[in-house]
């Protein structure tokens, strides 16, 4: 287990709740009547399983730390595709309870999305 981890409690995050309503199936499969509503919690307050190290040195360790850097850039870097994809996968990891480590990938690689490639793309040799 990471060492960040160990201390975290869940009253240390804000927890949002998501309203969810059941649609009539065509034909009822459960108990639950049609149209019932309850509230799921969303995983803002989730913490990486590695936090994400910024240029800067500071670390975004939940997905809400995630979320609040990418809307604190200028507009026009957060329009960029990868920031895009990044706060999309997101949205889905913490809504949806979609995958943590890609959300993980899409924003180390908007962060590095300037950086100097080490290697030049591979070539496709001439015909002769």
């Amino acid at each position: 287990m990471n060492p960040d981890q160990e201390n975290f409690n869940l009253d240390q995050g804000q927890i949002s709740y998501q309203r969810v309503v059941l649609k009539t199936p065509a034909k009822p499969r459960s108990a639950v009547p049609s149209g019932v509503l309850f509230w799921r919690p969303m995983a803002w307050f989730k913490r990486f399983y590695d936090p994400i190290i910024l240029p800067d040195g500071r670390k975004l360790l939940t997905y809400r730390d995630a979320a609040e850097y990418i809307t604190a850039l200028p507009k026009a870097e957060r329009d960029a595709a990868d920031w895009q994809v990044a706060m999309e996968t997101l949205l889905l990891a913490a809504e949806r309870d979609g995958p943590e480590m890609l959300a993980r990938i899409a924003v180390k690689r908007a962060l590095n999305r300037r950086a100097e490639r080490p290697f030049p793309p591979p070539t496709k040799p001439a015909k002769a």
